[in-house]
């Protein structure tokens, strides 16, 4: 132990002493200094200086003009040193290369511009190595005190829009001659806050001051299917901008926003466009202590010296609403060859055939003619219009005419079929890399109203961890996969359904069938699958809803189970040993294979007499054993699957407007085996047995499963700065077997470990429980089961537009939740101390707005695994036997 802890301190002083070595100031001139560091120091002399810094709740970086390099991991100076490692003396050479455009850069040129700045000696050398830590390195920022200057002057303005009028910033420096570097000293004075005494309104436009002063019904918020609440409230009763609280600009702010929003909603099409309808005024005439306010609405009259004017403003309906189905604007139509039809009180135009139903135009619209003009309406047509696959929207006109909005949309349909090839890459819980290459064909509007058929082939080839394959390549294993989709850009089920949801919600049904194979990915499965699925979805709401999704999953090599699962094998081996010790009746018909492995485990099993005499170590290897059959019974089960599934997800990053910083959440519910239950009862299906042994309802000679599984997940991030945010997950799922069958369908059951879940691990390694660590064997052995808890929070920082560190911490395990496995159940009074919890770091690669590649350096810090008061690993931590894992985008 304490070889380890010298070791992992050897290397830390290892890496100071190598990156010590390293220089950023190598290249600041003479007379210059290295800009390291922004201080802000506020008076401590103020006794209320920790309520005012609360009041500002800013990041002041972000309001200074000059900031320091970024670091590597928040710390290291990386981009520095490896600018640094070009020669001093290329600099100008280099600038100039870089300044030329990409397709005349050359090895002629860089000779040139060598000789040009008396440089001989480099002539002719590619210099490739030099030039790329020029191009990739950073160039050292120095100390700019006019910046500096100027950043006061903004901190002060920021100052003063929180209600400080009388703050003074004044700037100082440390400079440090010897190491060339330099920080800027902000001192702030904040002074004595100002406060609103009282706020008025004046309103010339009759209708709006009665719409915002009087009580009345009001929207509040809305419920699970997007229906709004109504609550009977005054409107400026709920005004961001309150008489006796602090002066904030963001207030006004955001009480102008409020406004906007009501009246843009309420048939105000052009509700301050001008940004001069609304605005504020205070009267510091008493003091600007205490300041009278005034909320002005006037109409702005352009070129004019009218104020307070009392014209009233217009408010607007939809007009007439028409749809141009094969045009890209009124400049390229024949009005001779329109076809027109009026469908729901919309107008389609059709310009030649009519190649697709009109109800596959009208229901994205939210908009109706005669309806109040509302901007959320306006934004979410637009929205479900972007979502029609088979149609390209090219102009959606609004033209005013008196007080009406006539529209004109207009579409150019897509072709009838196409192909797309496609290549991905991702990691999963069981392949730690794939590349899926693949196709889909796409038949556009099969019956005329917009249905597509999707066939897709698609092919994995990855990495397996050893754990689940017996192949030795680092591409050991693959999968091909075809999925048949029929897309319906409707709810298939009754009319009174789809009246009953709203219009701005986007209704979709899908009929999909599938069939897969694995090649050495544990047991070989060969999956087929079908079902009905249904997704209506508005803004931050979705709803899924699956029915008859049924899924058939046979194990094609179940022979195969110990050569593949070696950690199993040893657990098995151990055990065996130890029996033949006890009994060696069977050790030669078994040693010479006619006895199998399957027949030696069931003859241990059944010898009670072997079990009542185990104790200590031999009692611990008989208990994995036990595990470890349970867990091959369940891996080897073929199983079908018929289920209902239903999925809510609430999303504040699909919101209409951006929120700052958003929650995520999920509650998905899944039924499974109930109407194949049913007609088990009724007509009486055929008996036979699981791998547990346990007798059941068969289909086509496999069990159906029964269960009921719930799973609950929520995110929160916080925004933290510019380019630094927290993220952070906490998940829930429970699975329950019942009726027809006693175990887990392996594919529904939950496992914890791995680069989308506590890093410290590999993946379904943790657990259950505290299940003991084995010495007697070199493998971790695969964990699942029927309940799981997750928590992991991570900081993340970007330090370029294509590089972002992270700082993670997971927590998490797995537990049964029957008595049959009594030992890793679930109690409320043991749960909190096994979890298994870990940290690292990680390095993410933003490529475009494509994806992020992810590389995650995992550490155990607390393992359940070991006896109470052993569990913590800091003496254990050794920070050069990490667990690597790679992952594509975010893990939460």
């Amino acid at each position: 132990m304490r070889k380890k802890i010298t070791a992992n301190i050897a290397l830390i002083y290892s890496l100071t002493l190598i990156f010590s070595g390293c220089s950023t100031t190598g290249k600041v001139p003479e007379g210059e200094y290295l800009f390291v560091k922004n201080n802000f120091e506020y008076d401590d002399t103020d006794p209320d200086i920790k309520k005012k810094k609360k009041i500002i709740d800013t990041e002041l970086s972000e309001y200074v003009k000059q900031k320091p390099a970024a670091k590597f991991l928040g710390i290291i100076p990386l981009w520095q040193w490896v600018y640094n490692w070009s020669p001093k003396e290329l600099d100008q050479t280099f600038e100039e290369y870089y300044r030329t455009d990409d397709n005349l850069r050359n090895q002629k040129l860089l000779d040139s511009l060598l000789i040009k700045n008396n440089l001989p000696q480099y002539v002719g050398h590619n210099l490739w190595k030099e030039r790329f830590f020029y191009n990739k390195g950073e160039a050292p920022v120095l100390l700019d005190e006019e910046l500096s200057e100027f950043s006061a002057e903004n901190l002060n303005r920021l100052f003063q829009d929180k209600g400080y009028f009388d703050s003074k910033v004044k700037v100082d420096y440390d400079k440090n001659d010897k190491s060339k570097k330099a920080e800027t000293n902000y001192n702030i004075e904040l002074g004595e806050p100002s406060y609103i005494e009282t706020f008025n309104n004046k309103i010339s436009d009759k209708d709006i001051k009665e719409l915002l002063t009087e009580d009345r019904d009001q929207f509040n918020g809305i419920n699970l299917f997007g229906k709004r609440k109504i609550v009977r409230t005054n409107y400026m009763s709920e005004s961001k901008v309150v008489t006796g609280k602090q002066y904030n600009l963001d207030n006004f702010e955001a009480e102008r926003d409020r406004i906007v929003d009501l009246l843009k909603n309420r048939g105000y099409y052009d509700f301050n466009d001008s940004g001069e309808d609304l605005y504020f005024e205070a009267d510091t005439l008493k003091s600007n202590k205490r300041l009278d306010v005034t909320l002005f609405i006037d109409k702005f009259v352009q070129d004019t010296l009218v104020k307070d004017s009392t014209k009233q403003f217009l408010k607007y309906n939809w007009g007439n609403i028409n749809v141009y189905t094969d045009a890209r604007s009124n400049n390229n139509i024949n009005y001779d060859s329109i076809n027109s039809e009026e469908y729901d009180g919309y107008t389609i135009n059709y310009i030649g055939e009519k190649k697709y139903k009109p109800r596959y135009y009208t229901d994205a619209f939210v908009i109706r003619p005669g309806q109040t003009f509302r901007q959320r309406q306006e934004i979410q047509t637009k929205r479900n219009i972007f979502k029609r696959e088979n149609l390209n929207l090219h102009k959606f006109d609004v033209i005013r005419r008196d007080s009406l909005l006539d529209v004109n949309v207009y579409f150019t349909p897509k072709k009838k079929y196409d192909l797309n090839l496609f290549f991905e890459s991702y990691a999963s819980q069981y392949m730690n890399f794939a590349i899926s290459p693949g196709v889909t064909l796409t038949t556009r509007n099969l019956f005329g109203g917009g249905e597509n058929l999707e066939t897709t082939l698609k092919g994995n080839l990855g990495s397996v961890d050893k754990d689940f394959t017996d192949s030795d390549k680092f591409l050991n294993a693959y999968e091909i996969a075809l999925e048949t989709r029929l897309k319906l850009p409707y709810l298939l089920a009754p009319k009174f359904i789809e009246n009953w949801i709203p219009r701005r919600f986007v209704s979709e049904s899908y009929i999909r069938m599938n069939a897969s194979t694995q090649r050495n990915v544990g047991l070989d499965r060969v999956s087929y699958g079908f079902g009905l699925d249904m997704d209506i979805t508005s803004g931050e709401f979705q709803h899924k809803l699956s029915i008859f999704n049924t899924e058939f999953v046979n194990n094609s090599k179940k022979d195969r189970y110990y050569t593949i699962f070696q950690a199993d094998n040893d657990r098995k081996n151990i055990v065996i040993d130890d029996y033949f010790e006890y009994n060696n009746t069977y050790q030669n018909d078994y040693n010479n294979g006619l006895i199998t492995d399957d027949e030696m485990t069931e003859i241990i099993q059944e010898d009670m007499g072997y079990r009542n005499s185990l104790t200590g170590e031999s009692a611990k290897n008989y208990v994995a054993f036990e595990d470890m059959l349970y867990r091959k019974a369940s891996i080897s089960q073929n199983v079908l699957i018929n289920s209902f599934i239903y999925q809510f997800t609430y999303n504040q990053e699909n919101a209409f407007r951006t929120v700052p910083n958003p929650w995520y959440g999920s509650a998905r519910i899944e039924l499974a085996g109930n109407l194949l239950n049913a007609l088990d009862k009724a007509f009486g299906f055929n008996k036979g047995y699981d791998e547990l042994g346990n007798e059941t309802g068969m289909v086509f000679g496999i069990p159906y499963s029964q269960f009921i599984k719930f799973d609950l997940e929520v995110r929160k991030k916080w925004k933290l700065g510019l380019n630094s945010e927290v993220a952070t997950r906490g998940a829930f799922g429970i699975i329950k077997p019942y009726g027809n069958t006693d175990f887990t369908p392996f594919v529904r059951s939950y496992s914890a470990g791995g680069s989308n879940d506590v890093r410290g691990w590999w993946p379904l390694t943790l657990g259950p429980a505290d299940r003991p660590a084995m010495t007697d064997v070199d493998r971790e052995s695969l964990a699942f089961e029927s309940m799981k808890l997750l928590f992991n929070a991570e900081y993340r920082y970007r330090m370029t537009d294509m590089f972002e560190v992270a700082y993670f911490l997971d927590a998490g395990n797995i537990w049964s939740v029957t008595n049959d496995r009594a030992e890793y159940k679930f109690k409320f009074d043991e749960f909190y101390k096994q979890f298994g919890i870990g940290t690292g770091v990680g390095l993410r690669m933003h490529i475009g707005n494509f994806a992020i590649v992810r590389f995650d350096l995992g550490y155990k810090l607390y393992n359940p695994a070991y006896q109470e008061g052993d569990r913590w690993q800091f003496d254990n931590f050794n920070i050069l036997k990490p667990r690597l894992h790679f992952g594509i985008n975010y893990p939460f």
